[in-house]
């Protein structure tokens, strides 16, 4: 469903893929036991969604291919 809505409306929301790629590596509690770079899956995003840590603006956590830190946003 939220591919959908990224599909059809474009330019409404702008998630960050360097929160979720971040949040999900062995450097936070919550994470699986992986490196940031090392990639991931529909369970593990899912797991980053259904715990509230996600998603958040794009322009909260812009893009950085060799970062392995983000900043945890409270909810």
């Amino acid at each position: 469903m939220l591919r959908w809505n990224l599909t059809f409306f474009p330019g409404i929301m702008g998630f960050s893929e360097n929160n979720m790629k971040n949040l999900l590596s062995i450097a936070y509690p919550e994470g699986f036991d992986r490196n940031a770079a090392d990639g991931g899956n529909a369970i593990m995003s899912t797991a980053y969604l259904a715990r509230w840590t996600g998603p958040v603006n794009e322009t909260d956590d812009p893009y950085e291919p060799n970062s392995g830190v983000s900043q945890q946003i409270n909810r």
